[in-house]
């Protein structure tokens, strides 16, 4: 007999893996490797292939089952809109993000 997750539970296990994304060291590598080398850089972008592939797996649990969720387990009435919201969440963040980056 095959094993089914629930969608809350994949769900949450997207979310653990996004947090294990962020918490990952690439980062404080590369930052004390610029430090020590007066901003010039020898460290490859294959650091963050495993931090990629995390979030890659974070969102793929994550958005895929709030969208069932939100089809499954909501009101016919609000399905739609709370798609709707959701994926204008995801737009805004998006845009945030980019004003962030470019920004600084």
């Amino acid at each position: 007999m095959p094993v089914q997750l629930g969608v809350r539970l994949r769900m949450g296990i997207g979310l653990l893996l996004s947090w294990m994304a962020m918490v990952t060291i690439v980062e404080s590598i590369r930052r004390r490797k610029a430090i020590q080398d007066d901003n010039f850089m020898d460290m490859s972008a294959m650091w963050l292939r495993p931090q990629y592939c995390l979030l890659g797996l974070a969102e793929a649990f994550t958005t895929t089952r709030q969208t069932k969720f939100l089809y499954t387990l909501a009101p016919k009435s609000m399905s739609s809109i709370a798609t709707t919201l959701l994926l204008l969440g995801i737009v805004v963040t998006t845009w945030l993000s980019d004003v962030v980056v470019n920004g600084i």
